[in-house]
């Protein structure tokens, strides 16, 4: 595995993400062999980020807001756990690094 592989490290079992993932998804995505979803996407889109969560797990109703921060909190309250990965080089000879959130539910949440 190349040296931006090493940034896919799931922070809750520690293995590299490796897997495509199953959603529809905008963001770069992998997703882990524990199942966890990792979603990058340039600092100032975090929106896609939460967007691309929101689809993959839904969201309780009352935390539909255009706040990315109530979004979170959201996700949180209908069960997933979310991480802050390591930042990914965005490649293509860009600047700047990728902003990677990690989702996952909790333990004996439904799927």
């Amino acid at each position: 595995m190349g040296e931006v592989d090493r940034n896919w490290q799931c922070p809750w079992c520690g293995k590299l993400a490796f897997l495509p993932t199953q959603q529809r998804v905008i963001c770069l995505s992998r997703t882990c062999q524990c199942g966890a979803l990792a979603l990058g996407a340039p600092p100032w889109d975090t929106d896609e980020i939460v967007d691309d969560a929101i689809n993959a797990f839904g969201i309780a109703l009352g935390y539909r807001t255009p706040f990315d921060g109530d979004r979170l909190t959201g996700l949180q309250l209908g069960g997933i756990e979310v991480a802050e990965g390591l930042r990914i080089p965005s490649g293509d000879s860009n600047p700047f690094e990728l902003r990677v959130l990690w989702f996952r539910r909790k333990a004996g949440q439904a799927t």
